[in-house]
């Protein structure tokens, strides 16, 4: 409880279970809960849930083996349809919680390729960019191990020689005071789009993705991606990547493999100083990460999802 008698947000969904039990019996019919922590026990078999992914489950840092996680997650099984953003987190979610293959659909989120527009008025006092830069997207204020920041500020030390700097957009990246890091914080959507359109590449460390949205939205704007080659990004990226690949054992402990994690921002810095030197590969990469990305619309997601919500009303 809080100090005012108010339930703690650990606590909140089994707060929240009885008034949603009610609502959706008084409902009646199909019910998609937007997580598992969403599901009432009592309706799971007519009932629809959204994974996004299971990195609870997955990552040793992450897992939870408290009575909340070992009650919820396992209540997919049960469900009559799971909805995932990716076959990575099908395959997970078919193997870790055992829901048969028929019951899963494969629904990424739509991504808007947004047509060039002129620089934006600079109402978040951004100021003026160097011509050549990398980018990154990551909320560094939700201490996300995931996210691996310590290897982005390591790739900026790699990239500072050949004169590439790191701009970091997101929660917190205004307050880094790190060497070669241009922390902008947080940007309206027109600066973020046109930060990323001008960026020569965008940079992505993370261990686990369930889509990865930003790197599919710097090849929106038809930017080309670094990133390493785990989880979901392969097929959420495409063609628009240029790819390292993952540490054996995809620790996130900066404490453990220190040799090997040295070597593989060395190859993500060579494989960003590859796309920086080489514009006609650069345009190549962008553009096919650009059409690659223009298939995840938004009507690709509304008739899948009403196609499977059919397809569960009928079974």
């Amino acid at each position: 409880m809080g100090r005012n008698g108010s339930v703690g947000p650990r606590w909140a969904e089994w707060a929240e279970l009885p008034h949603r039990a009610i609502t959706v019996h008084r409902h009646g019919g199909l019910y998609h809960a937007a997580s598992v922590y969403h599901l009432v026990p009592s309706a799971l078999q007519r009932s629809i849930v959204s994974v996004l992914d299971i990195i609870p489950l997955e990552l040793p840092q992450y897992r939870q083996t408290g009575f909340k996680a070992r009650t919820f997650f396992p209540q997919a099984r049960w469900c009559r349809g799971v909805v995932v953003l990716s076959q990575h987190t099908a395959q997970r979610v078919h193997s870790v919680l055992g829901v048969p293959e028929e019951r899963i659909v494969v629904c990424p989120l739509p991504i808007i390729v947004p047509e060039k527009q002129p620089y934006p008025v600079d109402c978040c006092r951004i100021g003026d960019l160097p011509d050549v830069f990398v980018s990154s997207v990551i909320d560094v204020v939700a201490d996300d191990p995931r996210k691996r920041v310590p290897w982005l500020l390591s790739a900026a030390i790699g990239l500072q020689e050949p004169g590439v700097p790191l701009v970091l957009i997101g929660s917190g990246t205004n307050s880094i005071h790190a060497e070669n890091v241009i922390g902008l914080g947080r940007v309206c959507d027109a600066h973020l789009l046109d930060i990323l359109g001008r960026s020569n590449c965008f940079l992505y460390t993370s261990a686990y993705e369930g889509q990865g949205l930003p790197p599919q939205e710097s090849l929106a704007m038809g930017t080309p991606v670094v990133a390493l080659r785990n989880s979901s990004l392969p097929e959420m990226l495409g063609p628009g990547a240029l790819w390292v690949e993952e540490p054996v054992d995809g620790s996130l402990d900066q404490s453990t493999v220190v040799e090997d994690r040295e070597h593989r921002v060395e190859q993500l810095v060579a494989e960003v100083l590859r796309l920086v030197c080489d514009p006609i590969l650069r345009d190549a990469i962008g553009q096919a990460g650009r059409d690659f990305v223009g298939s995840f619309t938004a009507k690709r997601f509304q008739d899948t999802m009403s196609g499977f919500y059919d397809r569960m009303f009928d079974a």
